[in-house]
């Protein structure tokens, strides 16, 4: 977690141990998320354009579970030539919504959801491997002080909900916006495609779209909302077109669900299976009918799924 140079540093420190605290007790093999041991702090370097105190960064210091072995990105799994059954695929995806279903109810959000930040390990159980959600340097309190600062990656950006991109994000950061960066996560996971591609013949390794994505405008010059409202209409529809047919409609809907957990006046008749959740009413301003919804329809309708 990054303290921002203008942040209380009382409270920043106390988020970071309550979150330490909070993780030293999860159970992992339930929620997907390690247990923690401790936390570094690591001292930033001044910067020279500022006059602000180096920032500091806070580490955190996990156990991995007897067993497990041979960690890796979920990106490099997505990337790779391996292929799993439906079955497999689905129980993977049903571990970060529980992840982030324990972030929430500890009233913290997590800010960072990608396939980078979740870490696969070898086990003997399952094919794939045990996935948990890792990455927590920006996390903060849930209804604590938020800081409207981003960047212009669009690799990071393409998990961002569209109120959120950018330098300057339009709005401050909540719970909801957690949950459009799973929705777009598990729709990689559905469709079993990485977004973000490298060329083994780029000695730079800079990230490049996959061209299923294509028609998404990610260069981010410039960046205005409404590209990338358009973006997320984009993603919309191609999980509309392209995952009923590799996962069902139960998976499809619960990933619209994610994808539209922040929208609000919506027509009564706004796709239908999708409604109770992507529409007015559930959005609100503490995040209690979001929390509520979120438990109703994404955790249970994920539990149900049967292949």
């Amino acid at each position: 977690m990054a303290a921002h140079p203008e942040a209380n540093a009382k409270l920043t420190i106390k988020a970071v141990r309550n979150l330490a605290r909070i993780l030293a007790e999860v159970d992992p093999s339930t929620f997907g998320l390690l247990q923690c041991r401790g936390v570094v702090k690591i001292e930033g370097a001044q910067d020279a354009n500022t006059l602000f105190p180096p920032t500091p960064n806070f580490k955190f210091v996990f156990s991995i579970p007897l067993g497990l072995s041979k960690p890796r990105s979920l990106r490099e799994i997505l990337l790779s030539s391996a292929r799993f059954s439906l079955d497999e695929r689905l129980e993977l995806a049903k571990k970060p919504v529980n992840s982030v279903l324990f972030v929430h109810t500890a009233r913290f959000v997590h800010k960072n959801i990608r396939p980078e930040t979740v870490i696969v390990f070898q086990n003997e159980n399952s094919p794939i491997g045990a996935p948990f959600l890792v990455g927590f340097q920006q996390f903060r309190v849930e209804d604590g002080g938020t800081y409207r600062m981003g960047d212009g990656v669009w690799e990071h950006n393409l998990y961002r909900h569209p109120s959120r991109q950018g330098i300057h994000p339009e709005v401050d950061y909540e719970m909801q916006h957690d949950i459009y960066s799973l929705g777009v996560l598990l729709l990689e996971i559905g469709l079993w495609t990485s977004f973000v591609l490298y060329s083994k013949s780029d000695a730079s390794c800079q990230p490049q779209r996959n061209d299923i994505i294509g028609s998404l405008n990610l260069s981010g010059r410039p960046h205005t909302c409404k590209i990338a409202y358009k973006n997320k209409q984009v993603l919309e529809e191609f999980a509309e077109r392209e995952l009923a047919p590799q996962l069902g409609k139960r998976y499809t809907n619960i990933v619209l669900q994610c994808l539209r957990c922040s929208d609000t006046g919506l027509s009564g008749n706004f796709n239908q299976p999708c409604s109770p959740v992507g529409g007015i009413g559930w959005a609100d301003e503490d995040g209690v009918t979001v929390g509520a919804r979120y438990i109703e329809n994404v955790i249970e309708g994920m539990q149900a799924i049967s292949l």
